[in-house]
């Protein structure tokens, strides 16, 4: 079995009905869940599928060995397609997705834009460069395309004579990337689900 990044990592894929959607969640490096978020198939065992196919790929840890449901073969190979989504995400740590991260350079502010797919980054654009001519306003697309080069901005250097430049668009990247990784992810589900407890609560007094 592969060892997964801990997280919450998110996978689309399209049944009969509309977009299947399915979040998984792993905790110590296994899978410990696989959400249903969205399943518009039809009723009857379109509709039942998706739910059993989420607790299979749930109780096996992943989608190896979990077979699709017969009688529902499209529903069934969606939520396997959505969950093979997240479980690539889950392998590299990052969500499918575009992701934007800014910072303070000296010029002003410097935004980016991250693109992943397969947990893996696609494209790298600087979106907003506000640095002063000369070196600074150079040093910000060399370091970009550094980073898009390399599928991560950790080992990338700064620019000789743009310290200041160079390392904005490297703290916009760590925003961005922050931004698509799975813990991300993870911890804004466990602040919703923390709220929805607390509406319960209140509202069963």
């Amino acid at each position: 079995m592969a060892g997964y990044i801990d997280g919450l990592y998110k996978g689309s894929s399209r049944g009969i009905g509309g977009q299947v959607n399915v979040s998984i969640i792993v905790e110590g490096g296994a899978v410990t869940d696989c959400v249903l978020t969205r399943c518009k198939e039809t009723s009857g065992i379109g509709a039942e599928s998706g739910p059993m196919m989420a607790n299979a790929i749930r109780d096996a840890g992943g989608t190896d060995g979990v077979e699709t449901i017969a009688g529902s073969t499209v529903t069934s190979r969606a939520v396997l397609d959505a969950a093979n989504q997240a479980l690539a995400a889950a392998t590299l740590g990052y969500n499918d997705g575009a992701y934007e991260g800014t910072a303070r350079g000296i010029g002003g502010r410097v935004d980016v834009r991250a693109t992943f797919k397969g947990g893996e980054l696609a494209a790298f654009e600087l979106t907003r460069n506000k640095e002063t001519n000369g070196i600074g306003f150079q040093a910000a697309p060399i370091v970009a395309k550094a980073i898009a080069d390399a599928g991560t901005y950790e080992g990338v250097d700064v620019v000789g004579g743009a310290t200041v430049s160079s390392r904005a668009v490297l703290e916009a990247a760590r925003d961005a990337f922050d931004a698509a990784s799975g813990s991300t992810f993870y911890e804004a589900y466990l602040q919703e689900q923390a709220a929805i407890a607390a509406a319960d609560s209140k509202g069963g007094k």
